[in-house]
This record gives C-alpha cells, structure tokens and sequence, in this order.
C-alpha cells in the first residue's frame, strides 16, 4: 500500500487523503488493473503461439510487439467485458413510473440535460433532428418541476411555446444565449413564489462571474413551489417544494470542489429564508455534477463536511435511498449511444485508457471511473425525517424515442416523492 500511496502523491503533488482524492486512487487502480490484464492475455497469447524470443520478449514487455500486443489486449477484453450482458438492463418510460400506485399522490421532480442546440451533433443528433424528440421525452416524463442543463434559449422557448410549460433562469454568461439551469414547471400544477438565479463564483450575487479554474460560466437557480394536490389555489393542501438545479464546471477539478461550497452557502441562506424550518419544507437538489459519485464534491454534499466556517446542508443521495432498485442502472451520460449500460461498448474502451492516463497526468479527478459507469447526473434530497426521506424513488429514464434514437447525449432522471394523503375534510 505504501509504494502506490507513493506513486499517487508523486502524481496528485500533494498528500493522499482516500476521502478527498477517492478519484485519483480508484482511477489508478483502474488503469493498473486493465493494464495488467492486457499484458497478461498478451503473454498468454504469446505463449500459446510458441514464438521463442518473440514470446520471452512478450513476456518481459521489452518489443513493441509485447507491448502493442498487450494495449490492443487490454481493448479487447475490455470491451468484451463491458459487452457481455452481464445485466440485461429494464428499458424505462417516464409514462411506466409510478403506474399502479396512483392512490398515494406523489411529486414528480426531473433534471435533465438538453445537450445545446449550438452545437452540431450531426444530421440525427443535431437540434434539427432531435427537438421533437426532446418534447416528446419531456411530456413522457409527467413531471411537474424539470431542472435543465445547457438549455438555449431556442431550446427552452421551442418546449415551452404553447403550452402549460413555464421556465425562468439566467443566462451563464452576460448577453449570453445559454441559460444553464434554467427551470421549467408546469404552469397548472405549480406556482412559483420564489426564485432566482446565482452565480458560482467568489461573488455569487454578481452576473458573470466565474472561478479561475473553472473553464465556463457556472450558475445555480433555485425555486420555490407550490405544488397542487388538491384546492392549492385556495392555499389549501399545497405541498411546498424548495428546488436547486445546477450544472458544476466540466473541466476543473477545483473549480468543482469550490463551487459546491458555494452552493452550499446559498442553499444554507435560502434554506433559512424559505425553508421553514429543517426539513419542514421538502428540498431537491438536481444537476449535472460533472463528476464521480463518491468524490470530493459529493462527499461534501451528502457527508455535510462543510466548506470552512460555511454552514453546510447535509442532503442524501437519491440513488442510494433505494440502491437495490437500480442494479447496474448508474448510467446518465451516453453520448447518444444507449446501450446495456449506458455507453457503447467498443466506443469508450480507447478514449478511456488515453483519459484515464491524462487525468492522472495532469491532477485532474475523473469523471468515471468504471469505463461504463458514467453516473454524473444526480438528485439529492432533504426532508423532514428519514421516513419522509425514504418515501422518494429515482427512476433513469432510458427508453429512445419511436425511431430508436435518444432526445440528449444524457438520460433525464425522474424522482417520486410520495406524499401522505392530505387531510380529510372536516363536516359539520
């Protein structure tokens, strides 16, 4: 354990810390593990073929043979790994969620990653060719709060334009057209009575504003709802629901760990404001957190390790209230290519060994670190006590569309919070 711990800080350039740096320890053990096997499959292959010198020098790693045999092996078995249908995964519809179950009400809270329109994504993926799609997915997935990730404004005015849906948010960056994480609701079962936009940066109250190490324009938009159960108009059995949806930086390791403190400070404060009270108001945190579950940043929010003299929030993890739900169902990013679990199988096995190496290289934590585990979506929850807590269910929402491709490069997770009944009607 010592000589790797010694490797690592060589690597990382600071002491090794397994909370902090969960990242940088898996992804070298991922790296060394697909490595060995490829060099052993090479061996064995050599051996098989019974070449003299050819083989000793195999086994040894001392020929460009040996050693192409030995990456080109570690693609192979890797890909044969990640291609054998270990688990068939369930193909899920949003419309298939919560059938059954209808007599208990529940709240129906999405985050969902539009993938922008400006970027070209090809003749089927491109904006073009998917909007449809994308408003398809976003009625299948009956929700009545939806926190979006990379949204332009021709993306959320095309969703919103005629129908019950409303959205609010603030462009990333000043006279921008991206509004990052902007909001969406329906309009016949939510009011909004709060809400604004932040930035996470140093100044968060200030447009435009940015970490220097985080390579975009990074926001937080927060809501706060009334949700209709019944007579909400009234002000009657409303449930109130206090929504963060965020988009952490891409690129900058750092720049993540910060800008979840940040979060945490202006979720603490709103919180305060509108919470009333610990838990009495539900809350949920939605996003596309750029990163690996486990990590410092989600460490920080489900662990309540605080940021400094920060007051931190302590959320729980959706995934994990029901983890037996979801057998080998991590998957959010696809990159528009589905599958058992999420990714293609021959697509990631290259690029992952080359960014598994850089990652490492430049101190950077991974994004993932299984090559099909690319779970970087994620919905957090606070509530009242750990039954109400436990009375949520998160569904990933996988199934294509009728012509067998996907509205996004990300699935859209869908959250269940069921809700007790509401108070019976007192008679005279």
């Amino acid at each position: 354990m010592r000589p790797l711990l010694a490797v690592l800080r060589l690597v990382a350039g600071h002491d090794i810390n397994f909370v902090r740096d969960a990242g940088y320890i898996i992804e070298a053990v991922v790296v060394a593990v697909w490595v060995a096997l490829g060099v052993a499959a090479g061996t064995s292959l050599c051996v098989a073929g019974g070449r003299g010198r050819a083989c000793k020098a195999a086994r040894c790693g001392a020929s460009r043979r040996g050693a192409v045999t030995a990456v080109a092996s570690a693609w192979v078995l890797a890909a044969a790994y990640c291609a054998y249908p270990w688990h068939v995964r369930e193909v899920r519809r949003g419309a298939d969620v919560g059938v059954g179950n209808e007599a208990q009400p529940a709240l129906r809270i999405a985050t969902f990653n539009l993938r922008a329109s400006d970027i070209d994504d090809g003749p089927v993926n491109g904006w073009p060719a998917r909007k449809g799609r994308t408003a398809d997915a976003l009625a299948d997935l009956g929700a009545v709060i939806v926190g979006t990730q990379e949204g332009t404004q021709e993306q959320l005015e095309y969703l919103t334009a005629g129908t019950h849906w409303r959205w609010f948010g603030a462009a990333a960056e000043v006279g921008g057209h991206v509004y990052d994480t902007a909001v969406l609701y329906n309009s016949t079962a939510a009011i909004l009575r709060a809400g604004d936009t932040v930035w996470l940066s140093d100044t968060p109250a200030v447009p435009g504003t940015k970490l220097a190490d985080s390579a975009l324009y990074r926001t937080l938009t927060w809501g706060l709802f009334d949700v209709a159960t019944a007579d909400c108009a009234e002000g009657r059995h409303c449930t109130p629901v206090l929504v963060f949806n965020t988009h952490l930086d891409h690129v900058g390791e750092e720049a993540r760990r910060a800008q979840v403190c940040v979060l945490q400070a202006v979720a603490a404060r709103v919180v305060a404001e509108h919470g009333g009270g610990d838990g009495a108001v539900r809350q949920v945190l939605l996003g596309d957190f750029n990163t690996l579950r486990h990590t410092v940043p989600w460490h920080t929010l489900t662990a309540a390790h605080g940021c400094g003299d920060a007051p931190a929030l302590q959320w729980r993890d959706a995934l994990e209230v029901h983890p037996g739900r979801l057998p080998n169902d991590a998957a959010t990013f696809h990159g528009y290519n589905g599958g058992r679990y999420g990714s293609a199988a021959g697509f990631m096995i290259p690029f992952r060994t080359a960014a598994s190496l850089g990652w490492l290289a430049t101190s950077q934590a991974p994004l993932t670190w299984h090559p099909t585990d690319s779970h970087i979506d994620w919905v957090l929850v606070r509530g009242a006590s750990d039954a109400d807590v436990a009375a949520t269910e998160l569904h990933i929402i996988n199934a294509p569309a009728a012509d067998g491709a996907y509205p996004s490069d990300h699935y859209p997770l869908l959250l269940l919070w069921r809700l007790p009944p509401p108070p019976a009607a007192i008679t005279a």
